[in-house]
This record gives C-alpha cells, sequence and structure tokens, in this order.
C-alpha cells in the first residue's frame, strides 16, 4: 500500500464547492437527517437564541465528479443584540429584525461534523461586536452509516466496522467513499492502483492507517493510493471508531478482452427459393481493446448454426457520451460498420452495412457490481435495405445474460432477402490480453 500526499481537490475546498453547487442532485448514499446531530458553543449565544433545521433540506453534492457529500439549511434567532451575520467559509449572510425585535437568518451549511461546519454568528451591541463559533457534532443514535459510491463496485471495496476497547467510546459513524482506478506502464503491462477517496464525519485533520498517521486532504477528508494486496488496512480515528478496509484490484489491467456467448433463437430467413422458421442455436463473440480511458474498439460476430446459415460481424469505436442519474446510467455511443452473410444457395451472400448504435448502461442495478445494459444498432429503411439489433444485457463482467433481437432486409440482384432472429444466450469471458 502507497499514500499520497494530501493533494486538494481542484477548484477549491470540498466543502466550499459544496455550498456553492447551484442544484445539487446527486443520490443519497445514506439516510441523513438533520436532527441527527448538535451544535456545539451554543452556550455563548444569548438566552432565548433558537437553532432551527429545515429537515426536508438535505442535499446531497458530487464534488469534482467524485466524492458525494451533504449540505442542509437551518434558520437562527438571536434575541437582545442590534444586528449580526452568520458567516461559515467566508460566505456571509446578514441578519434581519423580526417584529419582535430579534434578528434571524437562513444559511446552508455543509452536514458534516467538526471544523468542515464551523458557523460564526457575529452578534452587534452597541459599538461592540462579538464572534460565537458553533460547530457540528454527530450525535444519532450510534448508528453506523456507510456509503460506498457505484464507482467502488468492481474493485470489490468494503468497510467492516472493528470492536474498539471498553475503554473508548466512539461516536456514532458517517463513512463515505468513492473511487477512481489508475493505470500506470510498466515492463509487464499495464498496472492498477486505487484512488481511493474517503470521507469519515468528524476525523479532523488526522487518522491512523496501519498505525500511521495520515493527514486529511480537507478536513475529515483523506486521500489514499492503494495497490495489490489481500490484507486489510486498518483505519483508526480519534473519536474512537476503526474500521478494517477490504478491497480487490488486479495486479496488472488488460486492454484487451473477448467473450463467447451461446443460446437458443427463434431462426426466419425468407430468401429466393428458401423458406426457413426453427429455433437454431446462435453462437455470439464479443471483443473489446482499451484506447483511452473513454473509447474503445469493440467487435462483434453473431452466427446461427443452420445450413442456411447467417452471420453478422461488426466493428465499432465505442465512446462515453453522457452520464445520468448521478453517474449510475452511462451512455455511450457506437460508430462503425458490419460486414453480413446470407447462406440461402450454393454461395454466401455477403454485404456491408453502417449502422450506427448506442448503449446505455445502469451500473450496480438490482446488486452491486451487477449491470443492466439496453443497446441498438440501427438502419432505417432505405432503397429497400434495413437493419435493427437490439438488445437487453443483465450480469457482471464474469457472466451476463442477453437478449437480442435481430431484424434485417436487403436485396441482391433485386431479390429480396430477410432475417429475423429473437432469443436468450449466455455469455462469459474467453481471454484477456495486452
Amino acid at each position: 500500500m502507497a499514500l499520497v500526499a494530501p493533494t486538494a481537490l481542484a477548484n477549491g475546498s470540498p466543502y466550499e464547492i459544496l455550498l456553492d453547487d447551484l442544484f445539487p442532485s446527486a443520490s443519497a448514499p445514506v439516510r441523513l437527517v438533520p436532527s441527527s446531530f448538535r451544535w456545539t458553543g451554543i452556550e455563548s449565544l444569548p438566552p432565548g437564541t433558537k437553532i432551527d433545521w429545515d429537515p426536508s433540506s438535505v442535499q446531497w453534492s458530487r464534488i469534482n465528479e467524485r466524492i458525494v457529500l451533504p449540505r442542509a439549511r437551518l434558520r437562527i434567532e438571536v434575541p437582545g443584540i442590534e444586528g449580526g451575520t452568520l458567516s461559515i467559509w467566508d460566505r456571509t449572510t446578514p441578519l434581519r429584525k423580526s417584529m419582535s425585535g430579534s434578528w434571524f437568518g437562513e444559511i446552508v451549511v455543509p452536514l458534516v461534523s467538526g471544523d468542515a461546519s464551523r458557523l460564526v454568528v457575529k452578534m452587534k451591541r452597541g459599538p461592540s461586536e462579538k464572534d460565537v463559533p458553533l460547530l457540528l457534532e454527530r450525535i444519532g443514535g450510534g448508528a453506523t452509516e456507510i456509503g460506498v459510491d457505484t464507482s467502488c463496485s468492481p474493485w470489490r471495496v468494503e468497510f467492516a466496522r472493528r470492536p474498539v476497547s471498553q475503554a473508548s467510546s466512539p461516536r456514532p459513524m458517517l463513512l463515505l467513499a468513492d473511487c477512481r482506478i489508475v493505470r500506470s506502464e510498466s515492463d509487464d503491462g499495464m498496472m492498477a492502483s486505487l484512488d481511493l477517496l474517503i470521507f469519515i464525519d468528524g476525523a479532523g485533520e488526522e487518522i491512523k492507517v496501519n498505525g500511521s498517521s495520515v493527514r486529511a486532504d480537507s478536513p475529515s477528508l483523506f486521500r489514499l493510493r492503494l495497490f495489490p494486496q489481500n490484507q486489510p488496512i486498518l483505519l483508526e480515528t480519534k473519536t474512537g471508531n476503526a474500521f478494517e478496509l477490504r478491497y480487490r484490484i488486479p495486479s496488472k489491467l488488460n486492454r484487451g478482452f473477448i467473450g463467447l456467448g451461446v443460446g437458443p433463437y427463434q431462426y426466419e430467413l425468407r430468401a429466393p427459393n428458401v423458406s426457413v422458421n426453427t429455433t437454431a442455436a446462435t453462437l455470439t463473440a464479443y471483443g473489446s481493446y482499451q484506447l483511452s480511458d473513454s473509447v474503445r474498439f469493440t467487435a462483434f460476430n453473431a452466427t446461427t448454426i443452420h445450413r442456411h446459415f447467417f452471420t453478422d460481424t461488426g466493428f465499432y469505436l465505442k465512446s462515453d457520451s453522457v452520464k445520468l442519474l448521478d453517474q449510475k446510467i452511462s451512455v455511450y455511443l457506437m460508430l462503425g460498420a458490419n460486414f453480413m452473410g446470407f447462406k440461402y444457395g450454393t454461395d454466401l451472400q455477403k454485404r456491408w452495412g453502417a449502422p450506427q448504435g448506442f448503449e446505455a448502461t445502469y451500473h450496480d442495478f438490482l446488486s452491486p457490481n451487477r449491470s443492466m445494459t439496453f443497446g441498438a444498432f440501427i438502419y432505417p429503411p432505405i432503397d429497400g435495405k434495413s437493419y435493427y439489433n437490439s438488445w437487453i444485457r443483465y450480469g457482471s463482467s464474469s457472466l451476463f445474460g442477453e437478449f437480442n433481437y435481430l431484424g434485417i432486409r436487403n436485396n441482391f440482384d433485386g431479390e429480396v432477402v430477410e432475417v429475423r432472429s429473437v432469443g436468450l444466450s449466455i455469455g462469459f469471458p474467453l481471454a484477456r490480453f495486452f
């Protein structure tokens, strides 16, 4: 295991980004309510001061497309003063005078413990002013909340709370994690390391990692760079919490992949002097080669096992296009061409085509590290030719099921040839390379 030196996330403090997010829309990784926090330092405020949360104001923001953090809005009313302000991370809200003569205001704060939530109440009485700093502390019921991002699922990242000694009194725990895989070249090929960003509520500026001190990137945010290993990593906080971190990444990352699939299909072929309508096995092959973090070269072949067979081979560039629902859905564009072969006479009739397509993948659908994918290649009817190929796939990189529909219309020397095929196949990896 190796640790990177603390390096702040781009574009300023993550808590400043959290407060400035104009439209927070990240999914909640855990259920969090403001009432599970309390303010410390309120004893320095005037008697009768009221601090109330808006319980429906909790929002989650994804920081620089990485970890998600929560925020919420509170209302504070201070009697017996002549004015004042509320300030957090250099964002200041002036108090307003109510009909009763007290001063009140609302402000959005990070819903986290410690310095990240430091709220300063400035109170004016006559010529003097007084600053009262307040800090949040989580108290909620002793529950441990752990939210591991979808980005960690392929690498089997898990946190297990470790029993602590009876002498310590650990606070209720909130832990959030986000992952990115980092690739580096070596003599043995592409090597992997895991960039793990961890938020540990109230941990402050330091934690222990296998007994060694690690400084925070920002308050309660820690960044680890992890390499393949089998032993768990022990994380300990000054608040008395301890966790075992486990993960699984390969020692080598392969750019290339080849897979196979097989299953029964209802197969129809209409051609001159040939009419086929039967159940036949269909063999499928899949291949891809990673060109960059967002682009792959992909290929496929589907061949019906029949004396009047049909074969379809495609070559495409597959690129990330857009991410939806807080990065849970990835949409890819697929641009390229395909080659089709129709065996219905003495010769194999061949034809090139250029149906273009897309694929949309819902990550962690129903279960971690399982994905639901819908995709299609389409060539609309033009000059008597058409091509429709759609699929729904569910599973993991090691085993998946696929429902596929294929409809093709073509012509050779003025004679129409039609293929319809629909069925279910089971797919699995055959080899990884480079």
